[in-house]
C-alpha cells in the first residue's frame, strides 16, 4: 500500500511537471511567432546617398546629419516604406568659405523603398558648373570673377596660392558665354574669356594658368 502511495505520487509530481514545460513552451513559441510577426511587418530597407557633385555634400536625413565626400556615397536603413525628412546641400572646398552658390536638394519626395536598397544620386544640373583651379603664375591669386560684364556676374574674393596645387572653388551659373577673370596679386588679370562649357549635368571646368 506505501508502495501504490508513492507511485500515485510520483506520476502526480512528473505531470505537473510535464504541463509546466509545455505551459513554458507554448510560452516561447507565442514569443517567437510574436517577432517573426513584427519582423514580417516591418522590414528593414535602405536608401544610398551617392554623391555625384563636384564638392562635398551635408546629407540630414531623418534626423541624422553627415556628411559626404564628393564621389563616396552612404547607405540608411530604416522600415520599408517609411517616409524620409530632410535635404542636401553642397558643403565646401579647398577654401572653406564655400564661395559660388550654394545648392541644396530636398529629399521628401522619397521614401524607403518596400525592400531591397534604392540609390538617390545627387547630380548637379546643367544650370550649374564647378570651377577647379591651378595657379603657377608666380603671385597669389586674390579674387575670381565668374560671368564678368553679364547680369550673373559674381565676385568672391578668395586666395588661390600659385603653388601648383589644384583647388575646388565652388559652383557658379553656367551659361553658353560663361567667362572666368582671376585677380593676381599685383592687380593683372588671367581671362578665360569663353569656357564652351557643354550644359550637361555634373559639369565643371577646369582654370589651369
Amino acid at each position: 500500500m506505501i508502495f501504490v502511495k508513492k507511485l500515485l505520487k510520483h506520476f502526480q509530481y512528473k505531470n505537473r511537471f510535464m504541463k509546466k514545460n509545455s505551459l513554458f513552451a507554448l510560452l516561447g513559441l507565442l514569443v517567437l511567432l510574436t517577432v517573426t510577426s513584427c519582423h514580417k511587418d516591418n522590414p528593414i530597407s535602405n536608401v544610398t546617398i551617392q554623391n555625384d557633385t563636384n564638392t562635398d555634400i551635408s546629407v540630414t536625413l531623418n534626423n541624422k546629419s553627415v556628411t559626404i565626400p564628393y564621389g563616396s556615397s552612404l547607405t540608411f536603413s530604416s522600415s520599408a516604406g517609411s517616409a524620409i525628412t530632410g535635404g542636401v546641400t553642397t558643403s565646401g572646398g579647398s577654401f572653406g568659405l564655400n564661395p559660388g552658390v550654394a545648392l541644396s536638394w530636398d529629399l521628401s519626395s522619397y521614401t524607403f523603398p518596400p525592400s531591397g536598397t534604392e540609390v538617390i544620386p545627387i547630380d548637379v544640373s546643367s544650370d550649374y558648373f564647378y570651377v577647379y583651379a591651378k595657379n603657377t603664375s608666380g603671385l597669389n591669386v586674390t579674387r575670381i570673377d565668374v560671368n564678368y560684364g553679364t547680369a550673373a556676374q559674381r565676385t568672391d574674393f578668395i586666395t588661390i596660392p600659385s603653388d601648383g596645387n589644384i583647388y575646388g572653388v565652388g559652383y557658379y551659373e553656367a551659361y553658353s558665354n560663361s567667362n572666368l577673370e582671376f585677380t593676381l596679386y599685383d592687380g593683372s588679370l588671367v581671362k578665360f574669356p569663353s569656357l564652351n562649357l557643354p550644359l550637361t549635368t555634373n559639369i565643371y571646368y577646369n582654370a589651369y594658368f
